[in-house]
């Protein structure tokens, strides 16, 4: 969990190098003595020398496996409607999730600030309910997810009632995040609705199209991925929201009221509002013609022609990294408002950037196996021997403290290790996370536990096993 601006987004650098991966396909290994350690009662033909047993997580499928595709919600329930004593102005600034458990701090005097003009207020949110610590832990806040995704911390003195909140259809509801978008954003921005997101975009229409072509077939691989790795998906019915901006001047500015480092990000997701933002990358070395001028093409040739610019894999690898936190803290695969462990949540990401560079899906689609991340292979071998003990430090941080790219690299190799190594394990130790208390401390001897519980604590053999498995890639 993040605890001040809850962004996951690597640094322009960091991103320009995972991106510079090739197009193209992994190359399978074979196991050698790497197979990763299980608990004691975990453990399966054990013995030195024994038999391995094959990979399952890439298993190659047949030309026609689809995902199987789950009944949309049609009518969103579940959720409450919450009425205020004093209007609150619907602002993004950062907070931190922690403050739930601080005292409400008495009133000072005089009037209180007024908002800013512009500033949307509200007497009443609708939401779901993520924690109630008015009475049980006696500090006076509630939590909640409103209607749009963003989370708030309400003080007890303002919250004036609590009540079972009218169910919406998916269409109304998805009708309300197209005008609260375009309310919010102002002239010159449209909105274009996909199966599971809204775009809001003053880019050309033609970059929305490919990013809603990427980020649908980044859903639909997901839920392969989830269903063949045994981690149960959530779909409430809430669309995602994405903000792409055409130019990178407005998008660092948007960015700088929610991140420390703008000017350093490309894209970046806020587990805080719940959205994806990034700007038209496609520019970045492409043609130099204006997004708001290119004449409109269909979909598949502009997506064609972003593909086959010098920043293509840099483009899609981007886009799909901060997307695919935004899924998978949506699906239930890691808690927004609780502990996570960074590095299953940027290993994750990691794996999934990876292009194939097919125009039909965007240039990313995902069938049952991943793309070999040729960048991140090098990446690891440059950088792991520099780091001391790099699985048990990465796992016990809550942060990357130092050595960013390395930590990202030993991250990546760890999670695909397990992936390939024990993907059962590593999906019951996602879950095992993920059912966590909201806002609860992680320390850093809880999450070495809890890895170790789930894969051994022989973290030598685990560090000397994953280098050998990346050597051979």
């Amino acid at each position: 969990m993040k605890k001040h601006t809850f962004i996951f987004g690597g640094t322009a650098l960091l991103t320009a190098l995972l991106g510079a991966s090739a197009f193209g396909a992994f190359v399978s290994s074979s196991y050698g003595d790497d197979a990763i350690l299980a608990p004691p009662s975990q453990r399966e033909n054990s013995d030195v020398g024994a038999a391995e047993p094959e990979e399952v997580g890439d298993a190659t499928p047949s030309a026609s496996t689809t995902v199987k595709r789950e009944k949309e919600p049609t009518t969103i329930s579940g959720r409450v409607l919450v009425k205020l004593n004093k209007p609150i102005a619907l602002t993004h600034e950062p907070t931190k999730f922690e403050s739930v458990f601080e005292p409400e701090k008495p009133e000072q005097g005089g009037a209180p600030m007024p908002a800013a003009n512009g500033v949307e207020r509200t007497s009443e949110l609708v939401g779901r309910e993520i924690a109630d610590f008015r009475v049980r832990a006696g500090n006076g806040k509630y939590m909640l997810e409103d209607e749009f995704g963003e989370i708030r911390i309400l003080p007890q003195s303002n919250v004036a009632s609590i009540e079972p909140a009218p169910d919406v259809t998916a269409k109304e509801l998805r009708q309300r995040y197209e005008r609260r978008l375009l309310d919010e954003f102002g002239a010159g921005f449209n909105v274009k609705s996909t199966e599971h997101f809204v775009f809001v975009s003053d880019a050309s229409e033609s970059y929305v199209d490919w990013c809603g072509r990427l980020f649908e077939s980044l859903e639909e691989g997901f839920r392969l991925y989830a269903r063949r790795n045994g981690l149960e998906l959530t779909d409430r019915g809430e669309p995602l929201i994405v903000v792409i901006f055409a130019r990178q001047t407005e998008f660092i500015r948007y960015a700088a009221v929610e991140t420390g480092a703008p000017d350093k990000l490309a894209a970046y997701y806020n587990m805080q509002t719940n959205r994806v933002a990034l700007y038209d990358l496609s520019n970045v070395e492409g043609s130099g013609v204006s997004t708001q001028t290119r004449r409109r093409r269909s979909t598949l040739v502009e997506t064609r022609e972003i593909l086959s610019r010098p920043n293509a894999a840099f483009n899609v690898a981007t886009v799909v990294h901060e997307a695919t936190h935004q899924i998978a803290f949506n699906r239930g695969v890691f808690l927004r408002t609780g502990p996570v462990a960074l590095w299953t949540a940027e290993g994750l990401s990691l794996v999934f950037e990876t292009p194939n560079g097919h125009a039909t899906q965007g240039g990313w689609g995902f069938r049952g196996s991943f793309p070999k991340n040729t960048r991140m292979i090098n990446l690891f071998r440059e950088k792991i021997d520099s780091m001391e003990d790099p699985f048990r430090t990465i796992v016990a941080q809550e942060k990357f403290y130092q050595n960013l790219e390395g930590s990202y690299a030993a991250s990546w190799a760890l999670f695909y290790y397990l992936y390939k190594k024990n993907p059962a394990a590593l999906s019951k130790y996602m879950r095992h996370i993920a059912e966590k208390s909201p806002c609860t401390v992680y320390p850093a001897q809880e999450r070495l536990k809890d890895f170790e519980e789930f894969f051994g604590d022989d973290w030598e053999k685990l560090d000397s096993a994953v280098k050998r498995y990346v050597k051979r890639l």
